[in-house]
């Protein structure tokens, strides 16, 4: 059984997001966009921080010049798209609004702290649609 997980809730990455995950996906260190106001960065940053925190278990930080902008920017719309998308797959969660932490509970990677109910089978399939294993 899979869990499939949407980090670009309730879309997909459209085709230059898709350019910039393989890149990343293949190791690539330093990659250059060239994109205009409504190209989805800020969408794209907030899914890859997402879906690292996820398949590493790690802390991965948004970081803005002061908690207003971090607000404005980041939490009420992206983080929240997210968080519903979640939702709607089962993923446990717990969220802070206080500190804008979102942090993941009830489950067991091999480190021991995320996917309840999950066997060392399970894996998880991110919004890319590559599927990674949770061993």
């Amino acid at each position: 059984m899979d869990l499939e997980i949407n980090t670009f809730y309730p879309s997909k990455p459209h085709p230059g997001q898709e350019e910039v995950l393989d890149a990343i996906d293949n190791g690539t260190r330093f990659i250059q966009l060239r994109a205009g106001r409504k190209w989805r960065k800020t969408s794209l940053l907030i899914s890859i921080l997402f879906e690292q925190a996820i398949l590493t278990g790690l802390t991965c930080p948004y970081v803005c010049p002061n908690r207003t902008q971090a607000k404005n920017i980041a939490w009420t719309d992206h983080v929240q798209r997210i968080l519903n998308g979640f939702k709607l797959e089962g993923m446990p969660f717990k969220k802070n609004e206080t500190e804008l932490t979102v942090k993941r509970h009830c489950v067991v990677f091999q480190t021991g702290d995320f996917l309840q109910g999950m066997n060392m089978t399970t894996g998880v399939r991110t919004s890319s649609q590559r599927l990674y294993d949770l061993i």
